[in-house]
């Protein structure tokens, strides 16, 4: 019920995938940016990710940087 300025999405997940629950908010909140968090970051992973609508991506094991980099850029 909070409303959250962005969502780290993890895309291996039990019970439905990350890129799942991506089409599903972004039907909701199309404005929303979601920054996927996956090991799975070959160049065509990637664009799988931007076509399903996630505004970028970080690889595992996440670099804090790059975390603080996308907070940075879609929040403050």
């Amino acid at each position: 019920q909070m409303p959250v300025d962005i969502i780290f999405m993890d895309i291996q997940m039990p019970e439905m995938d990350g890129r799942e629950a991506c089409s599903i908010i972004k039907a909701k909140y199309p404005d929303r940016p979601i920054i996927a968090l996956t090991a799975n970051a070959t160049v065509d992973d990637v664009k799988h990710y931007a076509m399903d609508g996630f505004e970028g991506h970080i690889g595992k094991p996440i670099n804090l940087n790059e975390l603080f980099r996308a907070i940075n850029w879609y929040v403050l």
